[in-house]
């Protein structure tokens, strides 16, 4: 059985609920993504709940200790689609029997509702017909912005937007593009799945695997070479797994990373695309795909995702464009 990461919102307001459940919840599987203090009233929910909503979470873990459960409950049952699992009991320490049962009940309980919750978002979101590599570097999160903001919703494709940046600054990325997105980024901590109306983004830390079936799994290997994420090795991977059903779009950058990705796209008889030069902060990496002669259709981030949307409604053999 795949075992999904699960990233967690920690709710409560007693220190000794908080302690126990960060040291329960934490780490690679149950990423603990906020720890929300009501201690004093709400506010703090409220507040985050304003500023994020959800999009960065599977789930929210609420301290049953909380003296404000029933308001709190309210507010994430009216502002939150993510499941609640409510901790209704804390052990002691002491009692060592019984405080293992409860850690290995709750984790339980966290599993089970993970897997019910990837379920109904692959149901809720649905199968993607289409894989498109958004390719950046260099004046690329406000291209990528742009581009994603003009596109409709509900376009049957999954994004993955690989973007070199910095390690451990790559989950930055989504909280510029804020959460309103109708394709919102999505960030992988060891496993995740390609569904349509997402975009994941590759971490510049590691490596993916993409698998059949939408599967991608995230490695323990760096990035070989001098970029992060290699965006080359990134297209070519998914080449083999999507072949007719890739595509590449090189987005404003300073280097010709991804030109070798152009051509291998371009051979399994998937779609090269290129932000229009002109459009771009840095038109290096757009004109390095350019000159190998394997991009159909170019413009501005605006115009490409018009394109998209029009394509997409074609059967693929009908979809090559010359722009």
């Amino acid at each position: 059985m795949t075992v999904h990461a699960r990233r967690v919102a920690l709710v409560t307001d007693s220190e000794l609920g908080r302690q126990a459940l960060m040291a329960l919840l934490g780490g690679a599987l149950n990423p603990l993504i906020v720890t929300i203090d009501v201690s004093q009233s709400s506010q703090p929910l409220i507040d985050y709940l304003g500023q994020h909503h959800d999009s960065q979470l599977d789930m929210w873990v609420l301290d049953s200790s909380a003296q404000h459960d029933e308001n709190i409950l309210h507010i994430l049952c009216d502002d939150s689609d993510k499941p609640i699992l409510v901790n209704d009991e804390l052990p002691t320490a002491q009692d060592e029997q019984r405080y293992k049962l409860w850690q290995k009940r709750l984790l339980q309980k966290v599993e089970s509702l993970s897997l019910e919750n990837d379920g109904l978002r692959r149901q809720r979101l649905g199968t993607a017909e289409q894989v498109w590599v958004l390719a950046a570097s260099l004046g690329g999160p406000a291209m990528i912005k742009r581009f994603l903001s003009a596109l409709p919703q509900g376009l049957p494709i999954a994004f993955v937007y690989a973007q070199h940046i910095e390690a451990n600054f790559d989950h930055y990325l989504s909280g510029g593009m804020g959460g309103e997105q109708a394709y919102p980024l999505q960030q992988i901590s060891t496993e995740h799945s390609l569904v349509a109306g997402e975009t994941l983004v590759v971490p510049a830390d590691a490596q993916l695997r993409f698998l059949p079936f939408g599967q991608v799994i995230k490695t323990t290997k760096a990035w070989q070479g001098p970029y992060q994420p290699a965006i080359d090795q990134v297209v070519a991977e998914l080449a083999k797994e999507y072949r007719k059903k890739l595509g590449v779009i090189v987005f404003s950058g300073t280097c010709n990373d991804g030109e070798i990705g152009c051509r291998v796209v371009k051979a399994c008889g998937g779609q090269v695309w290129a932000q229009s030069p002109a459009s771009c902060v840095s038109a290096a990496m757009p004109e390095a795909a350019i000159n190998t002669g394997c991009v159909s259709f170019q413009g501005s981030p605006e115009e490409l995702a018009l394109q998209l949307a029009q394509i997409i409604k074609q059967p693929v053999a009908q979809q090559e464009v010359i722009g």
